[in-house]
């Protein structure tokens, strides 16, 4: 069965969804000034009433380690996914820092296929698990917009030592049709599974049936 991983939690009432009908993983948005932001404390008392069976997710975005380590420790993290420019060497130190399982973020372009030298870079990242975004000049994530998933056997053919989960503008219509096309490790959804903003319990019933049936 494919991984899920519904990020973006931030409310009581998300805490109860996810439990009901539990995804793989939670994620959690440590990146100040964005809509989905989360304070550490309150995310930490939410992660107190989740499932132990979900695995607790922190998404950064070009944040001082420093913080990123009092995070993971307050918190009690299980993955930390880096969603920016974040460097092979911070990721390094931040293994040499804590336990923490690391997923490094990629946004999709037509660069990713085509540049030998941005293809090695990413393969230099000692992570397990990396996550393909789509590419917006504007945004590091959470755009609601899908990229072209016909490439994926492409990239996942390139990148075939890692692990890899899917993002950007699934939703429950969507969801079997990238699924049809090509069965990633994982996806991760945010917007997809809002209504109005908000997490949506009907949604996420969906997302997690539609899982379960790969």
């Amino acid at each position: 069965m494919v991984k899920v991983k519904l990020c973006g939690i931030r409310r009581n009432e998300d805490v109860e969804y996810l439990n009901k009908y539990p995804p793989d993983y939670a994620g959690f948005i440590f990146v100040p000034n964005t809509k989905r932001y989360v304070e550490p404390l309150m995310a930490a008392e939410l992660m107190k009433r989740l499932n132990t069976s979900i695995k607790r997710v922190g998404v950064f975005v070009n944040e001082d380690i420093n913080r990123v380590i009092d995070i993971v420790n307050l918190c009690g993290l299980d993955v930390v996914q880096l969603h920016g420019d974040e460097s092979v060497e911070y990721v390094i130190n931040l293994d040499a820092n804590t336990d923490i399982e690391v997923w490094k973020v990629f946004r999709v372009n037509a660069e990713i296929l085509r540049e030998k030298e941005l293809q090695g870079k990413i393969l230099q990242y000692p992570v397990k698990t990396i996550l393909l975004d789509t590419y917006n000049k504007d945004a590091y994530g959470g755009t609601g917009q899908t990229f072209d998933w016909k490439v994926l056997n492409q990239i996942i053919e390139l990148f075939h030592k890692y692990n890899v989960i899917v993002a950007g503008g699934i939703t429950p219509d969507n969801l079997q049709k990238l699924l049809d096309l090509y069965i990633p490790f994982g996806i991760d959804m945010s917007s997809g599974v809002e209504t109005k903003g908000v997490k949506d319990e009907n949604k996420i019933k969906r997302v997690i049936e539609i899982a379960k049936e790969c």
